[in-house]
């Protein structure tokens, strides 16, 4: 995966379109892979987050599963952590993600 340096900064605000990110991905069937792991992590925020995505958050404000509100470019970053011979793996990167967020 081709990741151009200026997206990886992960800073709530950057304002980057569904375009951007899913340009960066080689396929169809990998685009969808983004869009499945993006819509799982908004499931699992509904009714518990809302809001914008903010650079930085209260600990006092987050509940203990540490869900927030997160931009698209955070969001491909974890996707990303976990491609291994250029394949995605969603699951691991949900794992991840979520445990990264209980961290903090």
């Amino acid at each position: 995966v081709k990741l151009a340096v200026r997206r990886m900064n992960h800073l709530a605000g950057l304002h980057l379109n569904d375009e951007d990110i899913l340009s960066e991905l080689q396929s169809d069937e990998d685009r969808d892979l983004f869009k499945a792991f993006r819509q799982d992590y908004l499931d699992l925020c509904h009714g518990v987050v809302s809001g914008e995505p903010q650079f930085q958050v209260s600990r006092a404000s987050l509940q203990s599963s540490g869900l927030r509100a997160l931009d698209d470019v955070t969001l491909f970053r974890f996707f990303s952590a976990d491609c291994r011979s250029g394949r995605f793996q969603p699951a691991k990167s949900k794992q991840r993600l979520l445990n990264a967020l209980r961290c903090r």
